[in-house]
Order: structure tokens, then sequence, then C-alpha cells
């Protein structure tokens, strides 16, 4: 277990973005017992990763801190026994994307992860793209799966054209349930492509939705979903 050197986007403050440092020879800490390192090739920007690094999340354990959490890439260095090997395309997240943690985060050519916070990534999805995944999808997952779901419920997701709506409604859509989401006007059919049964102009207000939904049992909806919070 080795550190390595490489190229990272890093703060040394907290505050606006002009506090990113793009370094090309950091040193990265050694993997932790157990853990996975994974050359990264991509990841993505999160509400919490911005809130972090404006020091509203509680101080910042350390500094020089690399944010973010999301990351895909190829396994270089696995722990013996572990599920994973060298080679291997993974996608998933680290928990240094919080304030608090030791460890540091994903906007960095290699990232140190716990091996239960990452999975395989499927053969049909680029690494460019898989970086993309993790938080959105899991946000998204949780949501839905305390409303307990179930086959032939109807859903009704707000802001269903956002990231985490998005996969909300494939999520949905894959449980047998009848979905409805909510978005503008100019995505309506991206809502619909991604296996809405319907999509409403949240611009109408609650009028258009009642008028639609709201008459007898079977236009009302036994789960709603408020991505808008």
């Amino acid at each position: 277990m080795t550190s390595r050197t490489g190229k990272a986007a890093v703060i040394n403050r907290v505050g606006g973005s002009d506090v990113f440092e793009y370094v090309t020879d950091f040193v990265f800490d050694a993997p932790k017992e157990g853990d996975v390192v994974v050359h990264n090739v991509s990841s993505s920007v999160n509400p919490i990763d911005y809130v972090v690094r404006q020091g509203f999340f509680g101080p910042i354990a350390r500094f020089p801190k690399i944010l973010g959490g999301d990351l895909a890439g190829v396994v270089v260095e696995a722990p013996a026994g572990s599920k994973f090997k060298v080679g291997d395309k993974v996608y998933g997240g680290t928990d240094g994307l919080f304030a608090h943690s030791d460890r540091q985060g994903s906007y960095g050519e290699f990232v140190n992860c716990k091996e239960e916070w990452l999975a395989h990534v499927p053969d049909n999805l680029p690494l460019a793209i898989a970086g993309s995944v993790p938080l959105v999808a899991l946000t998204a997952w949780q949501a839905f799966e305390a409303a307990d779901p179930q086959p032939g419920q109807r859903i009704l997701i707000l802001s269903a054209s956002s990231s985490v709506g998005l996969y909300a409604v494939q999520f949905a859509k894959v449980k047998g349930m009848h979905v409805v989401g909510t978005a503008g006007a100019r995505n309506l059919e991206l809502v619909r492509s991604f296996g809405a049964d319907d999509a409403v102009d949240y611009a109408g207000g609650e009028e258009v939705l009642l008028a639609k939904y709201g008459g007898g049992a079977e236009t009302k909806f036994d789960v709603i979903l408020d991505i808008i919070g």
C-alpha cells in the first residue's frame, strides 16, 4: 500500500469557485487497510460539493482538501479477498465528500475507496458517463425505497426532469407503477422519454394537477415523491 502522485483539483481554504487550485503532482494518501484504489476517469459536481467548499457543512478536517463524492474508473489496487481485481471497471463513491472526513474526495486522478462503496460498471455504460450516476441515483433510490412502492400503484414525481427525478421515473417504471411527473414545458417530452406515463407542466400549478388527477379514486396517487423539497 503506497501513495501515488497525480492530478487533482484541491482547495486550501473555504470560499467560492476561485479557491480551486489545479495540481499536477498531488501526493495522494496511501490506501487504508481494505481500501480499493481507483484510477479515476470521471466524476460529477453535486450540491454537497459546493456546500462543503463554502464552509456551510461544518469545519473541513484537513487542507489541502479534494472535494467530490462520485467516481468511475479502473481498479489499480485491491486487497486480498476483494470482489474487485486490478483492471475492473467500477463506479461508486467515497466518504471523502464530507467535510469532517479525513479521506480525500473524487476530484483527483486516484481515489481510495471502501469496497462496499463500489460496484462494477455495466458493459454498456461508458466510464466517461458512469461518474455522473452514483449520488443522484442513490438519492432517488433512497427516497423511492422509503415510500415502499408497489406494482400497479400511481406515483406523482415533482420535478421529474431533474437528475434525481429522472432516476426516480425509471425506478418507478421498473417497479411497475403508473408514473406522472411534473416539469417545465420544454422538458415534458424528456420526462415521457424516460418512461413516465404522463408529464404535466408545473407552470399551471396545483389547479392543472387537480383538474386532471383530482377526480375519483382511479386518479389519486398512492405515492408523491417531492424532489423539490
